[in-house]
């Protein structure tokens, strides 16, 4: 059984605000100034953050470079990784990459040799770093373009893509500052955290899953981040919150 979320209409509700949020990683003002304004402007209205933090129950992030809604889904899917990655190593990859971003000042410059150095020896407890495979560089490649993309790093001098044909290739980057705000913060320790199970898990120590705003959030979490919600049990616990709150929802 399932139900469609495609045309959910959220009544007296700044949309183009939540949907602004809801397609951009984050929104930079620096290179996204219109919308930064625009959400800026928007996100104190009383529907805007109702919805934001008592439906969905996620952190927004505002400072004065970006704003960034924090959207962990109710449930892991394997579409939300990151589409551009192909392999576990380039996960890898770019964790080292935002570890060695977090000792370096905003706008501080250095050279890709530099960060291959200290990949290597941040991973090699791992997994096997051998540079001279093609497949390897090709990984940190699509890594690096990632963080330029987002807007982690800046490219100053050279092209990161001729690194994985040529490994004398060298690149300047420049450290934007952004990275600090990749990762979400956790409340617990999940250094012995093993699988995306554990981190469902904990929600559910923490509060009876099937009651108040856990819940709550659960379904609206759902709805939005994805095209359906299935559910295999009639009596399935948040299939009766749709039902009983379709007409409110």
């Amino acid at each position: 059984m399932a139900i469609s979320s495609c045309h959910v209409i959220f009544w007296s509700l700044k949309i183009t605000t939540i949907e602004l949020l809801l397609s951009h990683f984050w929104i930079v003002k620096d290179t996204d100034r219109d919308d930064y304004y625009a959400v800026k402007h928007d996100i104190n209205n009383k529907n805007t953050k109702r919805f934001l933090e008592n439906m969905l129950g996620w952190k927004l992030i505002h400072t004065e470079r970006l704003l960034k809604l924090e959207k962990v889904p109710a449930h892991a899917s394997s579409f939300m990784g990151i589409q551009e990655f192909t392999e576990i190593s380039d996960y890898c990859f770019l964790c080292a990459i935002l570890m060695f971003l977090e000792d370096r000042e905003d706008s501080s410059q250095f050279l890709l040799s530099e960060l291959i150095r200290y990949v290597e020896t941040v991973l090699k407890d791992y997994m096997e770093v051998d540079w001279t495979s093609f497949s390897t560089r090709k990984s940190l490649v699509r890594a690096l373009q990632f963080a330029e993309s987002t807007g982690m790093l800046k490219t100053y001098e050279g092209n990161t893509s001729l690194y994985s044909s040529e490994q004398s290739s060298e690149v300047l980057y420049e450290n934007t500052g952004l990275s600090r705000y990749f990762c979400s913060s956790f409340t617990t320790d999940i250094r012995k955290y093993r699988s995306w199970h554990d981190f469902e898990g904990k929600q559910v120590e923490e509060v009876n899953e099937e009651r108040g705003d856990i819940r709550t959030n659960r379904v609206f979490r759902t709805l939005v981040t994805s095209p359906e919600m299935y559910w295999s049990e009639e009596n399935n616990a948040d299939a009766l919150y749709l039902r009983n709150k379709r007409n409110y929802i």
